[in-house]
């Protein structure tokens, strides 16, 4: 069993720290060590370590009380220094009055420091160098950032004026572009109104005849004769200057039947009639209005008795039109719907109001608003109204 040279009392060997001048052991505890402290000393340090006699060149005579170990032993009591608890208690008594900073000045004053204590002065150095480093270090970060930051918010900002200038800008194209839109979409409408309108002037001496028998062979010409004679109108080869059957031949319709093997079971097309005069076809139309109830069979007496209808030729537009026209009438209840000079008019009951159609702007606003239009003479024939 090894003891310890500053107290004289049984150690072990693993908590103490071996002198390689005189070989000596000596307990932590009688070199004023925590064993945290202890522990921390590396192995190559603990091969080197010296005692602090050993330390000394020139060997010191009479008392050396003032080494760091003696001085200790002196207020230790070395009679009754032991290992035991009651020795720990004398020993961690001055250990606790004298403090660390004490001690580590009282040996620099000696020119003495050990290991641990260098240890610990280049722990706290470094710690200080550290913690200088550390805030330095993020000091630079927080600047370079800061820095970085506000050259990208910079750009941003440059960018979202940019965009934001753009957007603008855009939407006064916009703007400008509906409103141009708006005003082309107008120019067209009435564009579309005037040709429309240039068309059904082109008509104005046409008239169509829908409900004539249709044959294989057939005479227009002598079949319009014929219906002039029938409503009272002396009429002339001259007065006419062509007669057609409009649109393609339509299918046959169902349960059709006809006497004459020469006669096409089909549905009759309407028959257009171009007068040379104007006036011509007014007189036409006014004489067909007075005489009702005339049927093909008046004309053609191997024809089927179908109703002659007579109307004033309207464009593909007014066509539409008077078709949508006839139908809201029919919902609404409007007794009378006909045209006159390429206008439409309606009418809801005997003595009211007539109301023009000639849009289809004016057609939602009659069936959508009861306001009565201007009052128009019915000089016309109406529609579904037989010719005589």
């Amino acid at each position: 069993m090894e003891t310890c040279m500053g107290c004289n009392s049984v150690v072990v060997v693993e908590q103490t720290l071996k002198c390689r001048s005189c070989h000596g052991y000596f307990d932590y505890k009688c070199l004023n060590m925590s064993i945290n402290t202890f522990n921390k000393i590396p192995s190559t340090s603990r091969q080197q370590w010296r005692c602090p006699n050993c330390l000394n060149v020139t060997q010191r005579r009479g008392d050396n009380s003032n080494t760091p170990v003696r001085r200790n032993l002196d207020v230790l009591n070395l009679t009754s220094m032991s290992c035991d608890e009651s020795l720990q208690e004398a020993i961690d008594a001055p250990c606790e009055r004298n403090t660390e900073a004490q001690t580590k000045n009282a040996n620099m004053a000696e020119g003495l420091l050990s290991i641990t204590q260098f240890g610990d002065l280049l722990d706290q150095r470094m710690d200080k160098i550290k913690e200088s480093l550390t805030s330095h270090i993020e000091s630079t970060i927080k600047r370079e950032i800061n820095g970085v930051l506000q050259e990208w918010k910079k750009e941003l900002d440059k960018a979202f004026h940019h965009v934001h200038a753009q957007q603008n800008e855009l939407k006064n194209q916009i703007a400008a572009a509906t409103l141009k839109i708006a005003e082309l979409e107008g120019d067209r409408i009435k564009l579309e109104q005037e040709v429309n309108a240039q068309a059904q002037t082109s008509l104005r001496s046409e008239v169509e005849i829908a409900g004539m028998a249709e044959f294989a062979r057939e005479n227009l010409i002598h079949n319009v004769l014929v219906m002039a004679q029938k409503v009272g109108i002396k009429l002339e080869d001259k007065d006419i200057d062509s007669v057609a059957r409009a649109g393609a031949p339509r299918r046959p319709s169902a349960g059709t039947e006809s006497s004459d093997p020469d006669a096409r079971s089909t549905l009759p097309r309407p028959v257009v009639v171009r007068f040379t005069r104007r006036w011509t076809r007014d007189d036409f139309i006014k004489a067909c209005k007075s005489r009702r109830n005339i049927t093909s069979k008046d004309i053609l007496p191997e024809g089927p008795a179908t109703k002659l209808y007579v109307n004033e030729r309207l464009t593909t537009v007014n066509r539409s039109l008077f078709r949508d026209t006839r139908l809201q009438a029919r919902q609404q209840g409007y007794r009378h719907c006909w045209t006159k000079g390429g206008t439409i008019y309606v009418r809801a009951f005997d003595g009211a109001h007539a109301k023009a159609v000639r849009t289809p702007a004016d057609l939602a606003r009659i069936f959508g608003n009861t306001k009565d239009g201007v009052e128009v003479p019915e000089t016309t024939q109406s529609t579904n109204q037989p010719a005589n």
